[in-house]
């Protein structure tokens, strides 16, 4: 991208305009596939299954939460949908991350690695929760629960937006 912008190029449009002798400047073995997708040809399979590598839910507030209480109720909520996910797809993990967002878009994220894998809804809000309450700032109005990190079973993440 910052070589693309380097050489005035902004838009998909200007990339599109270019010469094959350009794509093959920049762009050497790749350049016909590159200048192809530029123009919309893509005859690659559309891939509709993919491994799932996180389990994740948020939530975007109307107004500004700043009870704590609620805060807590809503983390609650969120880490327990990641929980029922993890055990429906019989998936466990270990890394639990919690993202915040402030109303002035100011964004923190927060993570810690448990001992062993889990799809425990218990873990997982008390993980999230213990994450959180070190940033507690009223103001927050998104909010995220999240699963990642893989092996032979995925992870549990709850994330904060």
């Amino acid at each position: 991208a910052e070589k693309l912008h380097r050489g005035g190029i902004e838009t998909i449009g200007q990339l599109a305009q270019q010469s094959e002798e350009w794509f093959q400047r920049q762009f050497g073995k790749r350049a016909k596939s590159v200048r192809a997708r530029s123009i919309g040809a893509d005859n690659d399979p559309v891939q509709t299954n993919r491994e799932t590598k996180s389990v994740s839910s948020e939530n975007t507030f109307s107004s500004d939460l700043a009870d704590e209480a609620r805060l807590k109720a809503e983390l609650d909520q969120l880490s327990s949908h990641v929980a029922r996910r993890l055990e429906r797809h019989g998936m466990a993990g270990k890394t639990v991350t919690v993202k915040a967002r402030l109303a002035d878009f100011t964004t923190f994220t927060r993570q810690t690695t448990l001992n062993a894998n889990t799809d425990s809804e218990a873990v997982i809000k008390e993980t999230a929760w213990g994450l959180f309450s070190l940033e507690l700032t009223p103001g927050f109005w998104a909010w995220g629960s999240r699963d990642s990190q893989r092996r032979s079973n995925p992870w549990s993440t709850s994330y904060l937006c």
